[in-house]
């Protein structure tokens, strides 16, 4: 599967920016962005200080701190299977901090990120052509989805599956993730597979599953119709439901 990119590239970036958040969501960025903040602040200083953020979304537009902090949260994910992260990133020893407690809320302020660039249609709209594709796959047939980290959690927020407001960590955008649909005659079965964490940060270099949800088929039709029905409802994205699926967004099947 390919990037969300295009997404920007048919809707338009200037109508993307221009979208409103779901309620709640820009008071769950804050807080999420300040989760993390102090979370790094004991792991490097071993005081419990609570850390205050100054806005990190000025109306619709995302601030340089928000950025900012994103892209540590992001460096800090990725540089941890190489080792502990901190010291790779920043330099600095984190006095015996509970790393991988940094690391788990950087991923709830990464899937922040995600939910200022794909709020409600848009994120649908990321969603619908790889979930339409599992859903048609014949009987018998095994597939794994392997996207991109935006990618899959809009599929996941499409589903349900992430409730950001409610249950932040729901919503955290784990590295190396991988979604597994299994469906039978009655049953449609979502599992996650994602990396485990030591103390340190450092990843343990295996994958622990959950099972995201569970239901029968006609529950998961339903999911999917209501995917549907909110794109042929939106101005936004209604066009693109009987259009072929655009080029960068193709399903690539590796024989």
């Amino acid at each position: 599967m390919t990037s969300t990119a295009w997404v920007a590239e048919v809707v338009g970036k200037d109508v993307l920016q221009s979208l409103p958040l779901p309620s709640g969501s820009v008071e769950r960025l804050q807080a999420s962005g300040e989760a993390f903040a102090t979370a790094l602040h004991k792991a490097l200083t071993g005081k419990d200080e609570t850390v205050r953020l100054p806005l990190l979304m000025d109306g619709k537009i995302k601030t340089p701190l928000f950025e900012a902090l994103s892209l540590l949260a992001a460096s800090l994910e990725m540089s941890a299977p190489k080792g502990p992260p901190i010291p790779l990133v920043l330099g600095q020893d984190t006095k015996g901090g509970d790393v991988a407690n940094v690391v788990a809320l950087g991923l709830s302020l990464i899937a922040s990120r995600w939910v200022t660039l794909f709020p409600g249609e848009t994120g649908d709209l990321a969603a619908y052509f790889p979930l339409t594709y599992i859903d048609g796959l014949p009987a018998g047939r095994h597939e794994i989805l392997v996207g991109h980290d935006e990618q899959l959690f809009c599929i996941k927020q499409s589903l349900g599956l992430v409730s950001f407001e409610k249950e932040p960590a729901s919503a955290r955008v784990y590295p190396m993730e991988t979604l597994v649909f299994v469906r039978n005659a009655g049953q449609v079965a979502i599992v996650g597979m994602r990396m485990q964490y030591e103390r340190d940060g450092q990843t343990k270099g295996k994958f622990q599953h959950s099972l995201l949800w569970k239901g029968p088929v006609k529950d998961w039709e339903s999911r999917l119709a209501a995917v549907k029905t909110r794109l042929q409802t939106s101005p936004l994205t209604a066009r693109w439901i009987d259009t072929p699926i655009p080029p960068v967004a193709e399903i690539r099947v590796l024989d």
